[in-house]
């Protein structure tokens, strides 16, 4: 039977998507109006207990996946929020919190910086203009107002120099800006009054409503004061133009109360429209800030998932190695997609002159009996982590911890010649290290350690809690040495002394004397009595050093540490264990390991270090702390405000060369394809609005405020124009479009906030009117309705002169209309607007009823005006449109989405791979983590043939290596079952599985329901389904017929993660030890277990009593063994082991 490949990548866990509550995470739609996942500033704090109930209910990531919801989106029939996080203060729109406002005040500074710029060049455009034409017509005093546009267009220049440099209107922001609003209006009001003698009323008012659109662009200042300091202006500007009224070019005819009123009515209408954009910029610019800081967090996140996630692979394994497992990631299948090889993926060398260091710390069982959890993994922390610094030091490389065992080679994976030493001071730095241990905690356990020389394979195996390790002949004879050894003593081989020169003192071990069966295998062994040269020491790196350039290992580097870890604060009380708890172990010895300048060749390592306990140890992101939101919201967007102030991309962004520069339009057609289907897109889905400016929402409002408008301009007309007019034609033309407009708005409101969705033709029309070609159709013909209205009155049958200012005033207002709907593009807009405004100076400056409208002393002015009027709006409405575009290149790109998916998901694996999820939450804040659970379930299951069928003659044993990946992988795959989702694999030693079930605090609340022995029941199957799992792979093995031997205990635990590198979970205590024993004393083939096991799943399988068993420490022990419903029909078939060849 063929064997499915499985991918042994970071990729190989199926983990289920994470949601994010809404005041986590939020990442935008187009537009607004399709967000993934909102904050919404009144939802609930919910914190990060992110429960998966599909993967045995235990906590997921809190950074959680984008995914497309429109949950967060209003309601229909709701008003749309003003933007994420808005105070909602329609009136003053500004985010719900103070530092977020701040900086999206600075953040959006090039974006001010570029309009500011932009109206800088246009003042100075039109004080040239005037200029020109007051030196042309030289009227009376216009020497004075040359000089003024002069100052004011050198004023500008010298602005313009000085904000070309980010820097300075960083600074000066405010002061630059109110100080050209005070010149603006200073000119506005000097124009309503003084130059009238040389402007003409309608030139003064088309600068008057100019400052007032750019008071609400440009003021620093929230909206109220804006919208009060531009009608104080309006105030003092018609003051100022009445106290000599009438003035030139004013009709008579026009009495000064409908002057008055009727210049009010218009510059009510300004006042409308400049807010109806400032509300619309205020909104627009916060959204961008809001997205662009989520595309900022995004680009930050994936670089710290990136980090940590190499952080973390080089704390399981090392780089080369790490490297080459993900490079397998989807290279297993062949071109047609069938499995490409018999095997998965595997990862392993060889390697030769490799030394292998094994220590076991001796009398470590009577020093932890009767401590708590917390002391106990305290204990191993604190001793382990000092080993782990001196593996930094004398260059080593970790594999892993066995209980009290710690192991580590030299030479593996990279290779170096001073391997061999790199041991010796390692084991030299073990044993003073324990000692001061032992003073300081008042403890007296030892450490013996044995060291051997010769060739490993290296590598992982495994799918499940892999990690990097070695196997040959020559680890086990390491492991040898060290189990006859000598406590506080460094043991030997002769191998190992070939390689350290003359650089120690030795003697011989007496191993014959001591252990002869063993010394058959090693021949005589030594062991290290000191350096020779105590003064200067020397190590392989010194001796070497002709050779290469590699880093020096010397004693005072394991002396500086043993001096370094001594004056460390330790954890010999439980009290002082849970105040460190709250801070990470590893920063706390990094800051230590800084001050006292110890191996600043280890300072990459530390800041891994420090950058993987930070991320298990402390929340990250920017809505992941529980507790009250009051509180934790602000300490949130501290953090997220830090990630992004200083971010590059951030600078980037506002300088996006995403667009044309003429058009507008963005390089990518797709994108702009997109851009302009996005309110098409959401009427066809009837999606809820999202936002004060989602496209279907602005073109409502639009409708609002045109139909105001339009109603104003026709009653300022009545007032204004006076006499007589042909009453038929302008009031049907008026009440045709205010009916228009009304209607459409009503329809609008309807369709927007009716509760249930519309269907038919009304959904038809809305989906057409949506479209991009509709959408400007009906924009561009709306626009132009108050033009049609002003120019229904130019009949030529008055018995009066109406004011030609008063005509070109409206007419003005009319175009300035075309402002209200900022969903035209500027190439529309301008072309439409110039048309408009080139009719009515034909129309003005033609005299079409015979000289009864007589313009032609001003008919220069009121183009100078016009054009400039034309100017100021293709201006404003360009950085409205540019705006706009710039929200949208705003969202994150769903390739972006994914690769951000796909690293949080790599990160969660990795995670998981070393420690269990339901740990991982519990060590956020506290990295220290320790625990005793009551009644666990250890099983101890070991391939008791392998090590005989282990040959290294062909190919160095790596075939073997790699069927026993394969068997270990097909046990690993049974934990992914649902029915298995309580157990956990502890870790892989050798050949020998060491798996536990009840570890799961989830565990506790399912006895509820399923009894209190239902994992332990679990775990008896898993035990049977491993058995199921060997026999068949034997099956599929020719030639390989491998026993499993079971040992089964249950009882109390402690379980904890401990180190400072390549940290994994493990469990202590009198159960894991019988369970070892369980194993080691057990039946090829069987599962034996304790009499307490037995007692407890007696109900559920059948036993049969084998007599009692000497088990060390404990004594006699009454073991049963499990039979299984098919145990006759099984038959058990060792491999032979004499002339075995199985390849």
């Amino acid at each position: 039977m063929q064997r499915k490949p499985v991918f042994l990548s970071l990729m190989i866990y199926n983990l289920s998507d994470t949601e994010l509550c809404s005041n986590n995470k939020h990442v935008t739609g187009n537009m607004g109006e399709e967000p993934d996942v909102r904050f919404r500033s009144n939802s609930r704090d919910c914190g990060v207990d992110l429960v998966n109930h599909e993967n045995g209910g235990q906590k997921e990531s809190p950074t959680a996946e984008i995914k497309e919801s429109n949950d967060a989106s209003s309601s229909r029939g709701e008003l749309p929020y003003l933007f994420e996080r808005s105070s909602g203060k329609w009136w003053n729109p500004h985010m719900d919190s103070r530092i977020l406002e701040n900086q999206c005040s600075i953040s959006n500074l090039p974006l001010i910086r570029n309009i500011f710029r932009h109206v800088l060049m246009y003042v100075c455009v039109s004080c040239i203009a005037w200029i020109i034409y007051f030196a042309v017509l030289q009227q009376a005093s216009w020497l004075a107002g040359a000089i003024w546009g002069l100052v004011l267009a050198l004023i500008c220049v010298v602005l313009l120099v000085l904000t070309k440099r980010n820097s300075f209107y960083a600074r000066f922001s405010i002061h630059t800006s109110v100080f050209l609003l005070l010149l603006l209006a200073a000119t506005g009001l000097v124009a309503g009054n003084n130059l009238s003698i040389i402007m003409t009323p309608t030139g003064s008012f088309f600068i008057a409503i100019q400052f007032i659109f750019l008071l609400h662009i440009l003021s620093p200042f929230p909206f109220p004061f804006m919208f009060a300091a531009a009608v104080v202006f309006s105030i003092i500007f018609e003051i100022l133009h009445h106290i000599n009224y009438p003035q030139r070019g004013q009709s008579p005819t026009v009495p000064i109360v409908s002057s008055i009123f009727g210049r009010v009515l218009l510059h009510l209408a300004i006042h409308i429209v400049s807010s109806h954009l400032s509300f619309n910029l205020q909104c627009l610019r916060r959204c961008i800030f809001w997205k662009v800081s989520q595309l900022v967090q995004m680009a930050c996140e994936m670089k710290s998932h990136k980090e940590f996630k190499s952080a973390m692979i080089k704390s399981l394994m090392p780089p080369s190695v790490a490297n080459e497992l993900m490079q397998q990631e989807g290279e297993d299948t062949s071109k047609d997609g069938q499995p490409a090889s018999l095997f998965r993926p595997f990862t392993m060398e060889r390697k030769t002159d490799v030394s292998i260091l094994y220590a076991d710390i001796v009398g470590f069982t009577q020093m932890s009996a009767g401590k708590q959890a917390s002391e106990l993994v305290g204990l191993l922390n604190d001793l382990f982590g000092r080993f782990d610094r001196l593996c930094e030091v004398t260059g080593c490389e970790k594999i892993s911890t066995l209980g009290d065992c710690y192991y580590c080679v030299s030479g593996c994976p990279e290779k170096r010649d001073d391997h061999a030493i790199c041991c010796v001071e390692m084991g030299l730095g073990m044993v003073s290290a324990i000692k001061e241990f032992c003073q300081e905690n008042n403890a007296n356990v030892n450490m013996r350690v044995g060291i051997h020389t010769g060739t490993v394979l290296c590598g992982i195996v495994g799918t499940k809690r892999f990690k990097f390790d070695v196997w040959s002949n020559d680890v086990s004879l390491a492991n040898g040495m060290e189990q006859h050894g000598i406590p506080g003593r460094v043991h030997i081989s002769k191998e190992t002394l070939s390689f350290l020169g003359d650089e120690y003192e030795v003697e011989e071990s007496k191993l014959e004397s001591r252990y002869k069966d063993f010394f058959e295998k090693t021949a005589e062994t030594y062991l290290i009595v000191d350096r020779k040269n105590k003064s200067t020491p020397k190590n392989g790196n010194d001796v070497q050093a002709q050779n290469n350039g590699q880093t020096k290992v010397s004693r005072n580097s394991t002396n500086k540490v043993s001096a370094k870890v001594k004056g460390e604060k330790r954890f010999s009380k439980a009290s002082e264990m849970k105040h460190s708890a709250a801070k990470p172990l590893l920063k706390k010895a990094s800051t230590k390991r800084q001050k006292t300048n110890v191996q600043p060749e280890a300072a990459p390592e530390n800041k891994q270090e420090e950058q993987l306990m930070q991320f298990i140890g402390e929340h990250v992101g920017p809505f992941q702390a529980p507790g009250p939101l009051s509180r934790s919201r602000d300490s949130q967007d501290q953090k997220l405000v830090d990630e992004i102030k200083d971010s590059q991309l951030l600078v980037d962004f506002y300088r996006s060369k995403s667009f044309n520069i003429a058009t507008l339009w963005f390089h990518d057609a797709e994108k702009e394809q997109k851009y302009r289907g996005i309110c098409e897109n959401n009427a066809m889905e009837d999606l809820p609005l999202a936002s004060a400016i989602s496209p279907r929402y602005r073109l409502f409002r639009d409708l609002l405020t045109s139909s105001v408008v339009t109603l104003l301009i026709f009653v300022s007309s009545i007032l204004l124009l006076g006499g007589t007019f042909q009453v038929a034609a302008w009031v049907t033309t008026f009440a045709v479009c205010f009916v228009i407009l009304v209607t459409l708005s009503i329809l609008m409101g309807v369709y927007l906030f009716s509760s249930t969705p519309v269907t038919g033709l009304f959904q038809s029309i809305a989906v057409t009117l949506s479209t991009w070609i509709g959408r400007h159709t009906l924009c561009g013909l709306l626009s132009i309705f108050p033009s049609f209205i002003v120019f229904s009155h130019l009949g030529c049958q008055t018995t009066s002169i109406p004011s030609c200012s008063n005509y070109e005033i409206l007419f003005g207002i009319a175009i300035m209309h075309f402002m209200t709907y900022d969903q035209l593009t500027s190439l529309l807009r301008l072309p439409i607007s110039a048309v408009v405004a080139a009719i009515a100076m034909a129309v003005i400056l033609s005299n079409p009823c015979n000289s009864a409208l007589i313009c032609t002393n001003a008919s220069y002015e009121l183009i100078l005006n016009l054009c400039l009027l034309l100017l100021f709006i293709w201006m404003i409405m360009r950085h409205f449109e540019y705006s706009y575009r710039l929200e949208y290149d705003s969202e994150i790109d769903k390739r972006n989405e994914d690769m951000l998916k796909t690293e949080k998901r790599k990160v969660n694996q990795l995670i998981q791979n070393f420690i269990p999820s339901h740990v991982y939450e519990e060590m956020k804040g506290q990295p220290l983590y320790s625990k005793t659970h009551e009644k666990v379930g250890v099983i101890f299951a070991t391939i008791v043939n392998f090590n005989e069928l282990y040959e290294e003659s062909f190919e160095g044993g790596m075939e073997f290596i790699r069927y026993l990946s394969e068997l270990i992988s097909d046990v690993d795959d049974l934990l992914n079952l649902q029915e298995y989702k309580d157990i956990e694999k502890i870790k892989t030693i050798g050949t020998t599985f060491m798996i536990a079930s009840g570890l799961n605090p989830h565990t506790d609340q399912d006895q509820e329901t399923t009894g209190k022995n239902y994992h332990l029941c679990k775990l008896m199957d898993f035990c049977i389904a491993m058995q199921d799992a060997v026999d068949n792979f034997n099956k599929d093995m020719l030639n390989f017929q491998l026993v499993l031997r079971i040992g089964f205990n249950h009882g109390e635990v402690t379980a904890g993660v401990i180190g400072s590198t390549k940290q994994l979970y493990d469990i202590w205590g009198d159960t894991v030890n019988i369970a070892s024993r369980m194993d080691s004393t057990g039946v090829q083939g069987r599962v034996q277990l304790s009499n307490d096991s037995k007692n407890a799943l007696g109900d559920h399988y059948n036993f049969e009593y084998i007599g009692e068993k000497l088990v060390k420490g404990k004594g006699k022990m009454q073991t049963y063994l499990l039979v299984r419903d098919d145990e006759g029909s099984r038959v058990i078939v060792p491999n032979p082991t004499d002339n075995y060849n199985p390849f």
